[in-house]
């Protein structure tokens, strides 16, 4: 459990020191939203780019990882073209 505690204090301390700037970058989504974070952009990567998301009273709590897509959603048309069927 003491493992656990400082090394999610060693990630808060490293959000902390990049706090100065308006956006800054998140590499690791299990990172609570803390309440000195609002008022401030941050970039999540979600595996292939950099979701920019504004930090609000009401995101205080929630684990960063909850408001980066990861997957693509395709529609039922797309679908259709990669698996080669016509109408």
């Amino acid at each position: 459990m003491k493992k656990k505690i400082k090394i999610y204090n060693l990630i808060c301390l490293s959000v902390l020191k990049n706090i100065k700037k308006k956006k800054f970058y998140i590499w690791n989504r299990s990172i609570k939203i803390l309440p000195i974070m609002v008022g401030y952009t941050i970039l999540i990567y979600n595996g292939n780019k950099h979701i920019p998301i504004y930090i609000n009273k009401y995101l205080i709590g929630h684990k960063v990882g909850e408001f980066s897509i990861t997957i693509k959603i395709l529609k039922k048309k797309k679908l259709n073209k990669l698996n080669g069927k016509k109408k």
